[in-house]
């Protein structure tokens, strides 16, 4: 049976940091690598979120474009005249 635990790092004390490296050196971790680990871990999912949404945005922007075939030369037009 595999028991799967969700956590947050920065929700935690010291101590029970330092129990968690403690333990991961039993299996070939160096002290700290396992929450360093985990910190990094919770980085790359917040920069995946943030890819994500990113990306649902640009394929909403690209449909809005797609129905209005005309909106970007108008958009440019508009720009120029602002920016003339």
């Amino acid at each position: 049976m595999v028991l799967d635990i969700a956590f947050d790092i920065d929700q935690i004390n010291s101590e029970l940091k330092q129990q968690l490296d403690v333990v991961a050196t039993t299996y070939g971790m160096s002290v700290g690598e396992f929450t360093d680990q985990l910190r990094q871990d919770k980085e790359d999912e917040a920069a995946l979120r943030e890819a994500r949404i990113q990306e649902e945005e640009k394929a909403a922007l690209s449909v809005s474009i797609r129905q209005y075939p005309n909106l970007e030369d108008n958009l440019m037009s508009e720009y120029d005249w602002v920016a003339g």
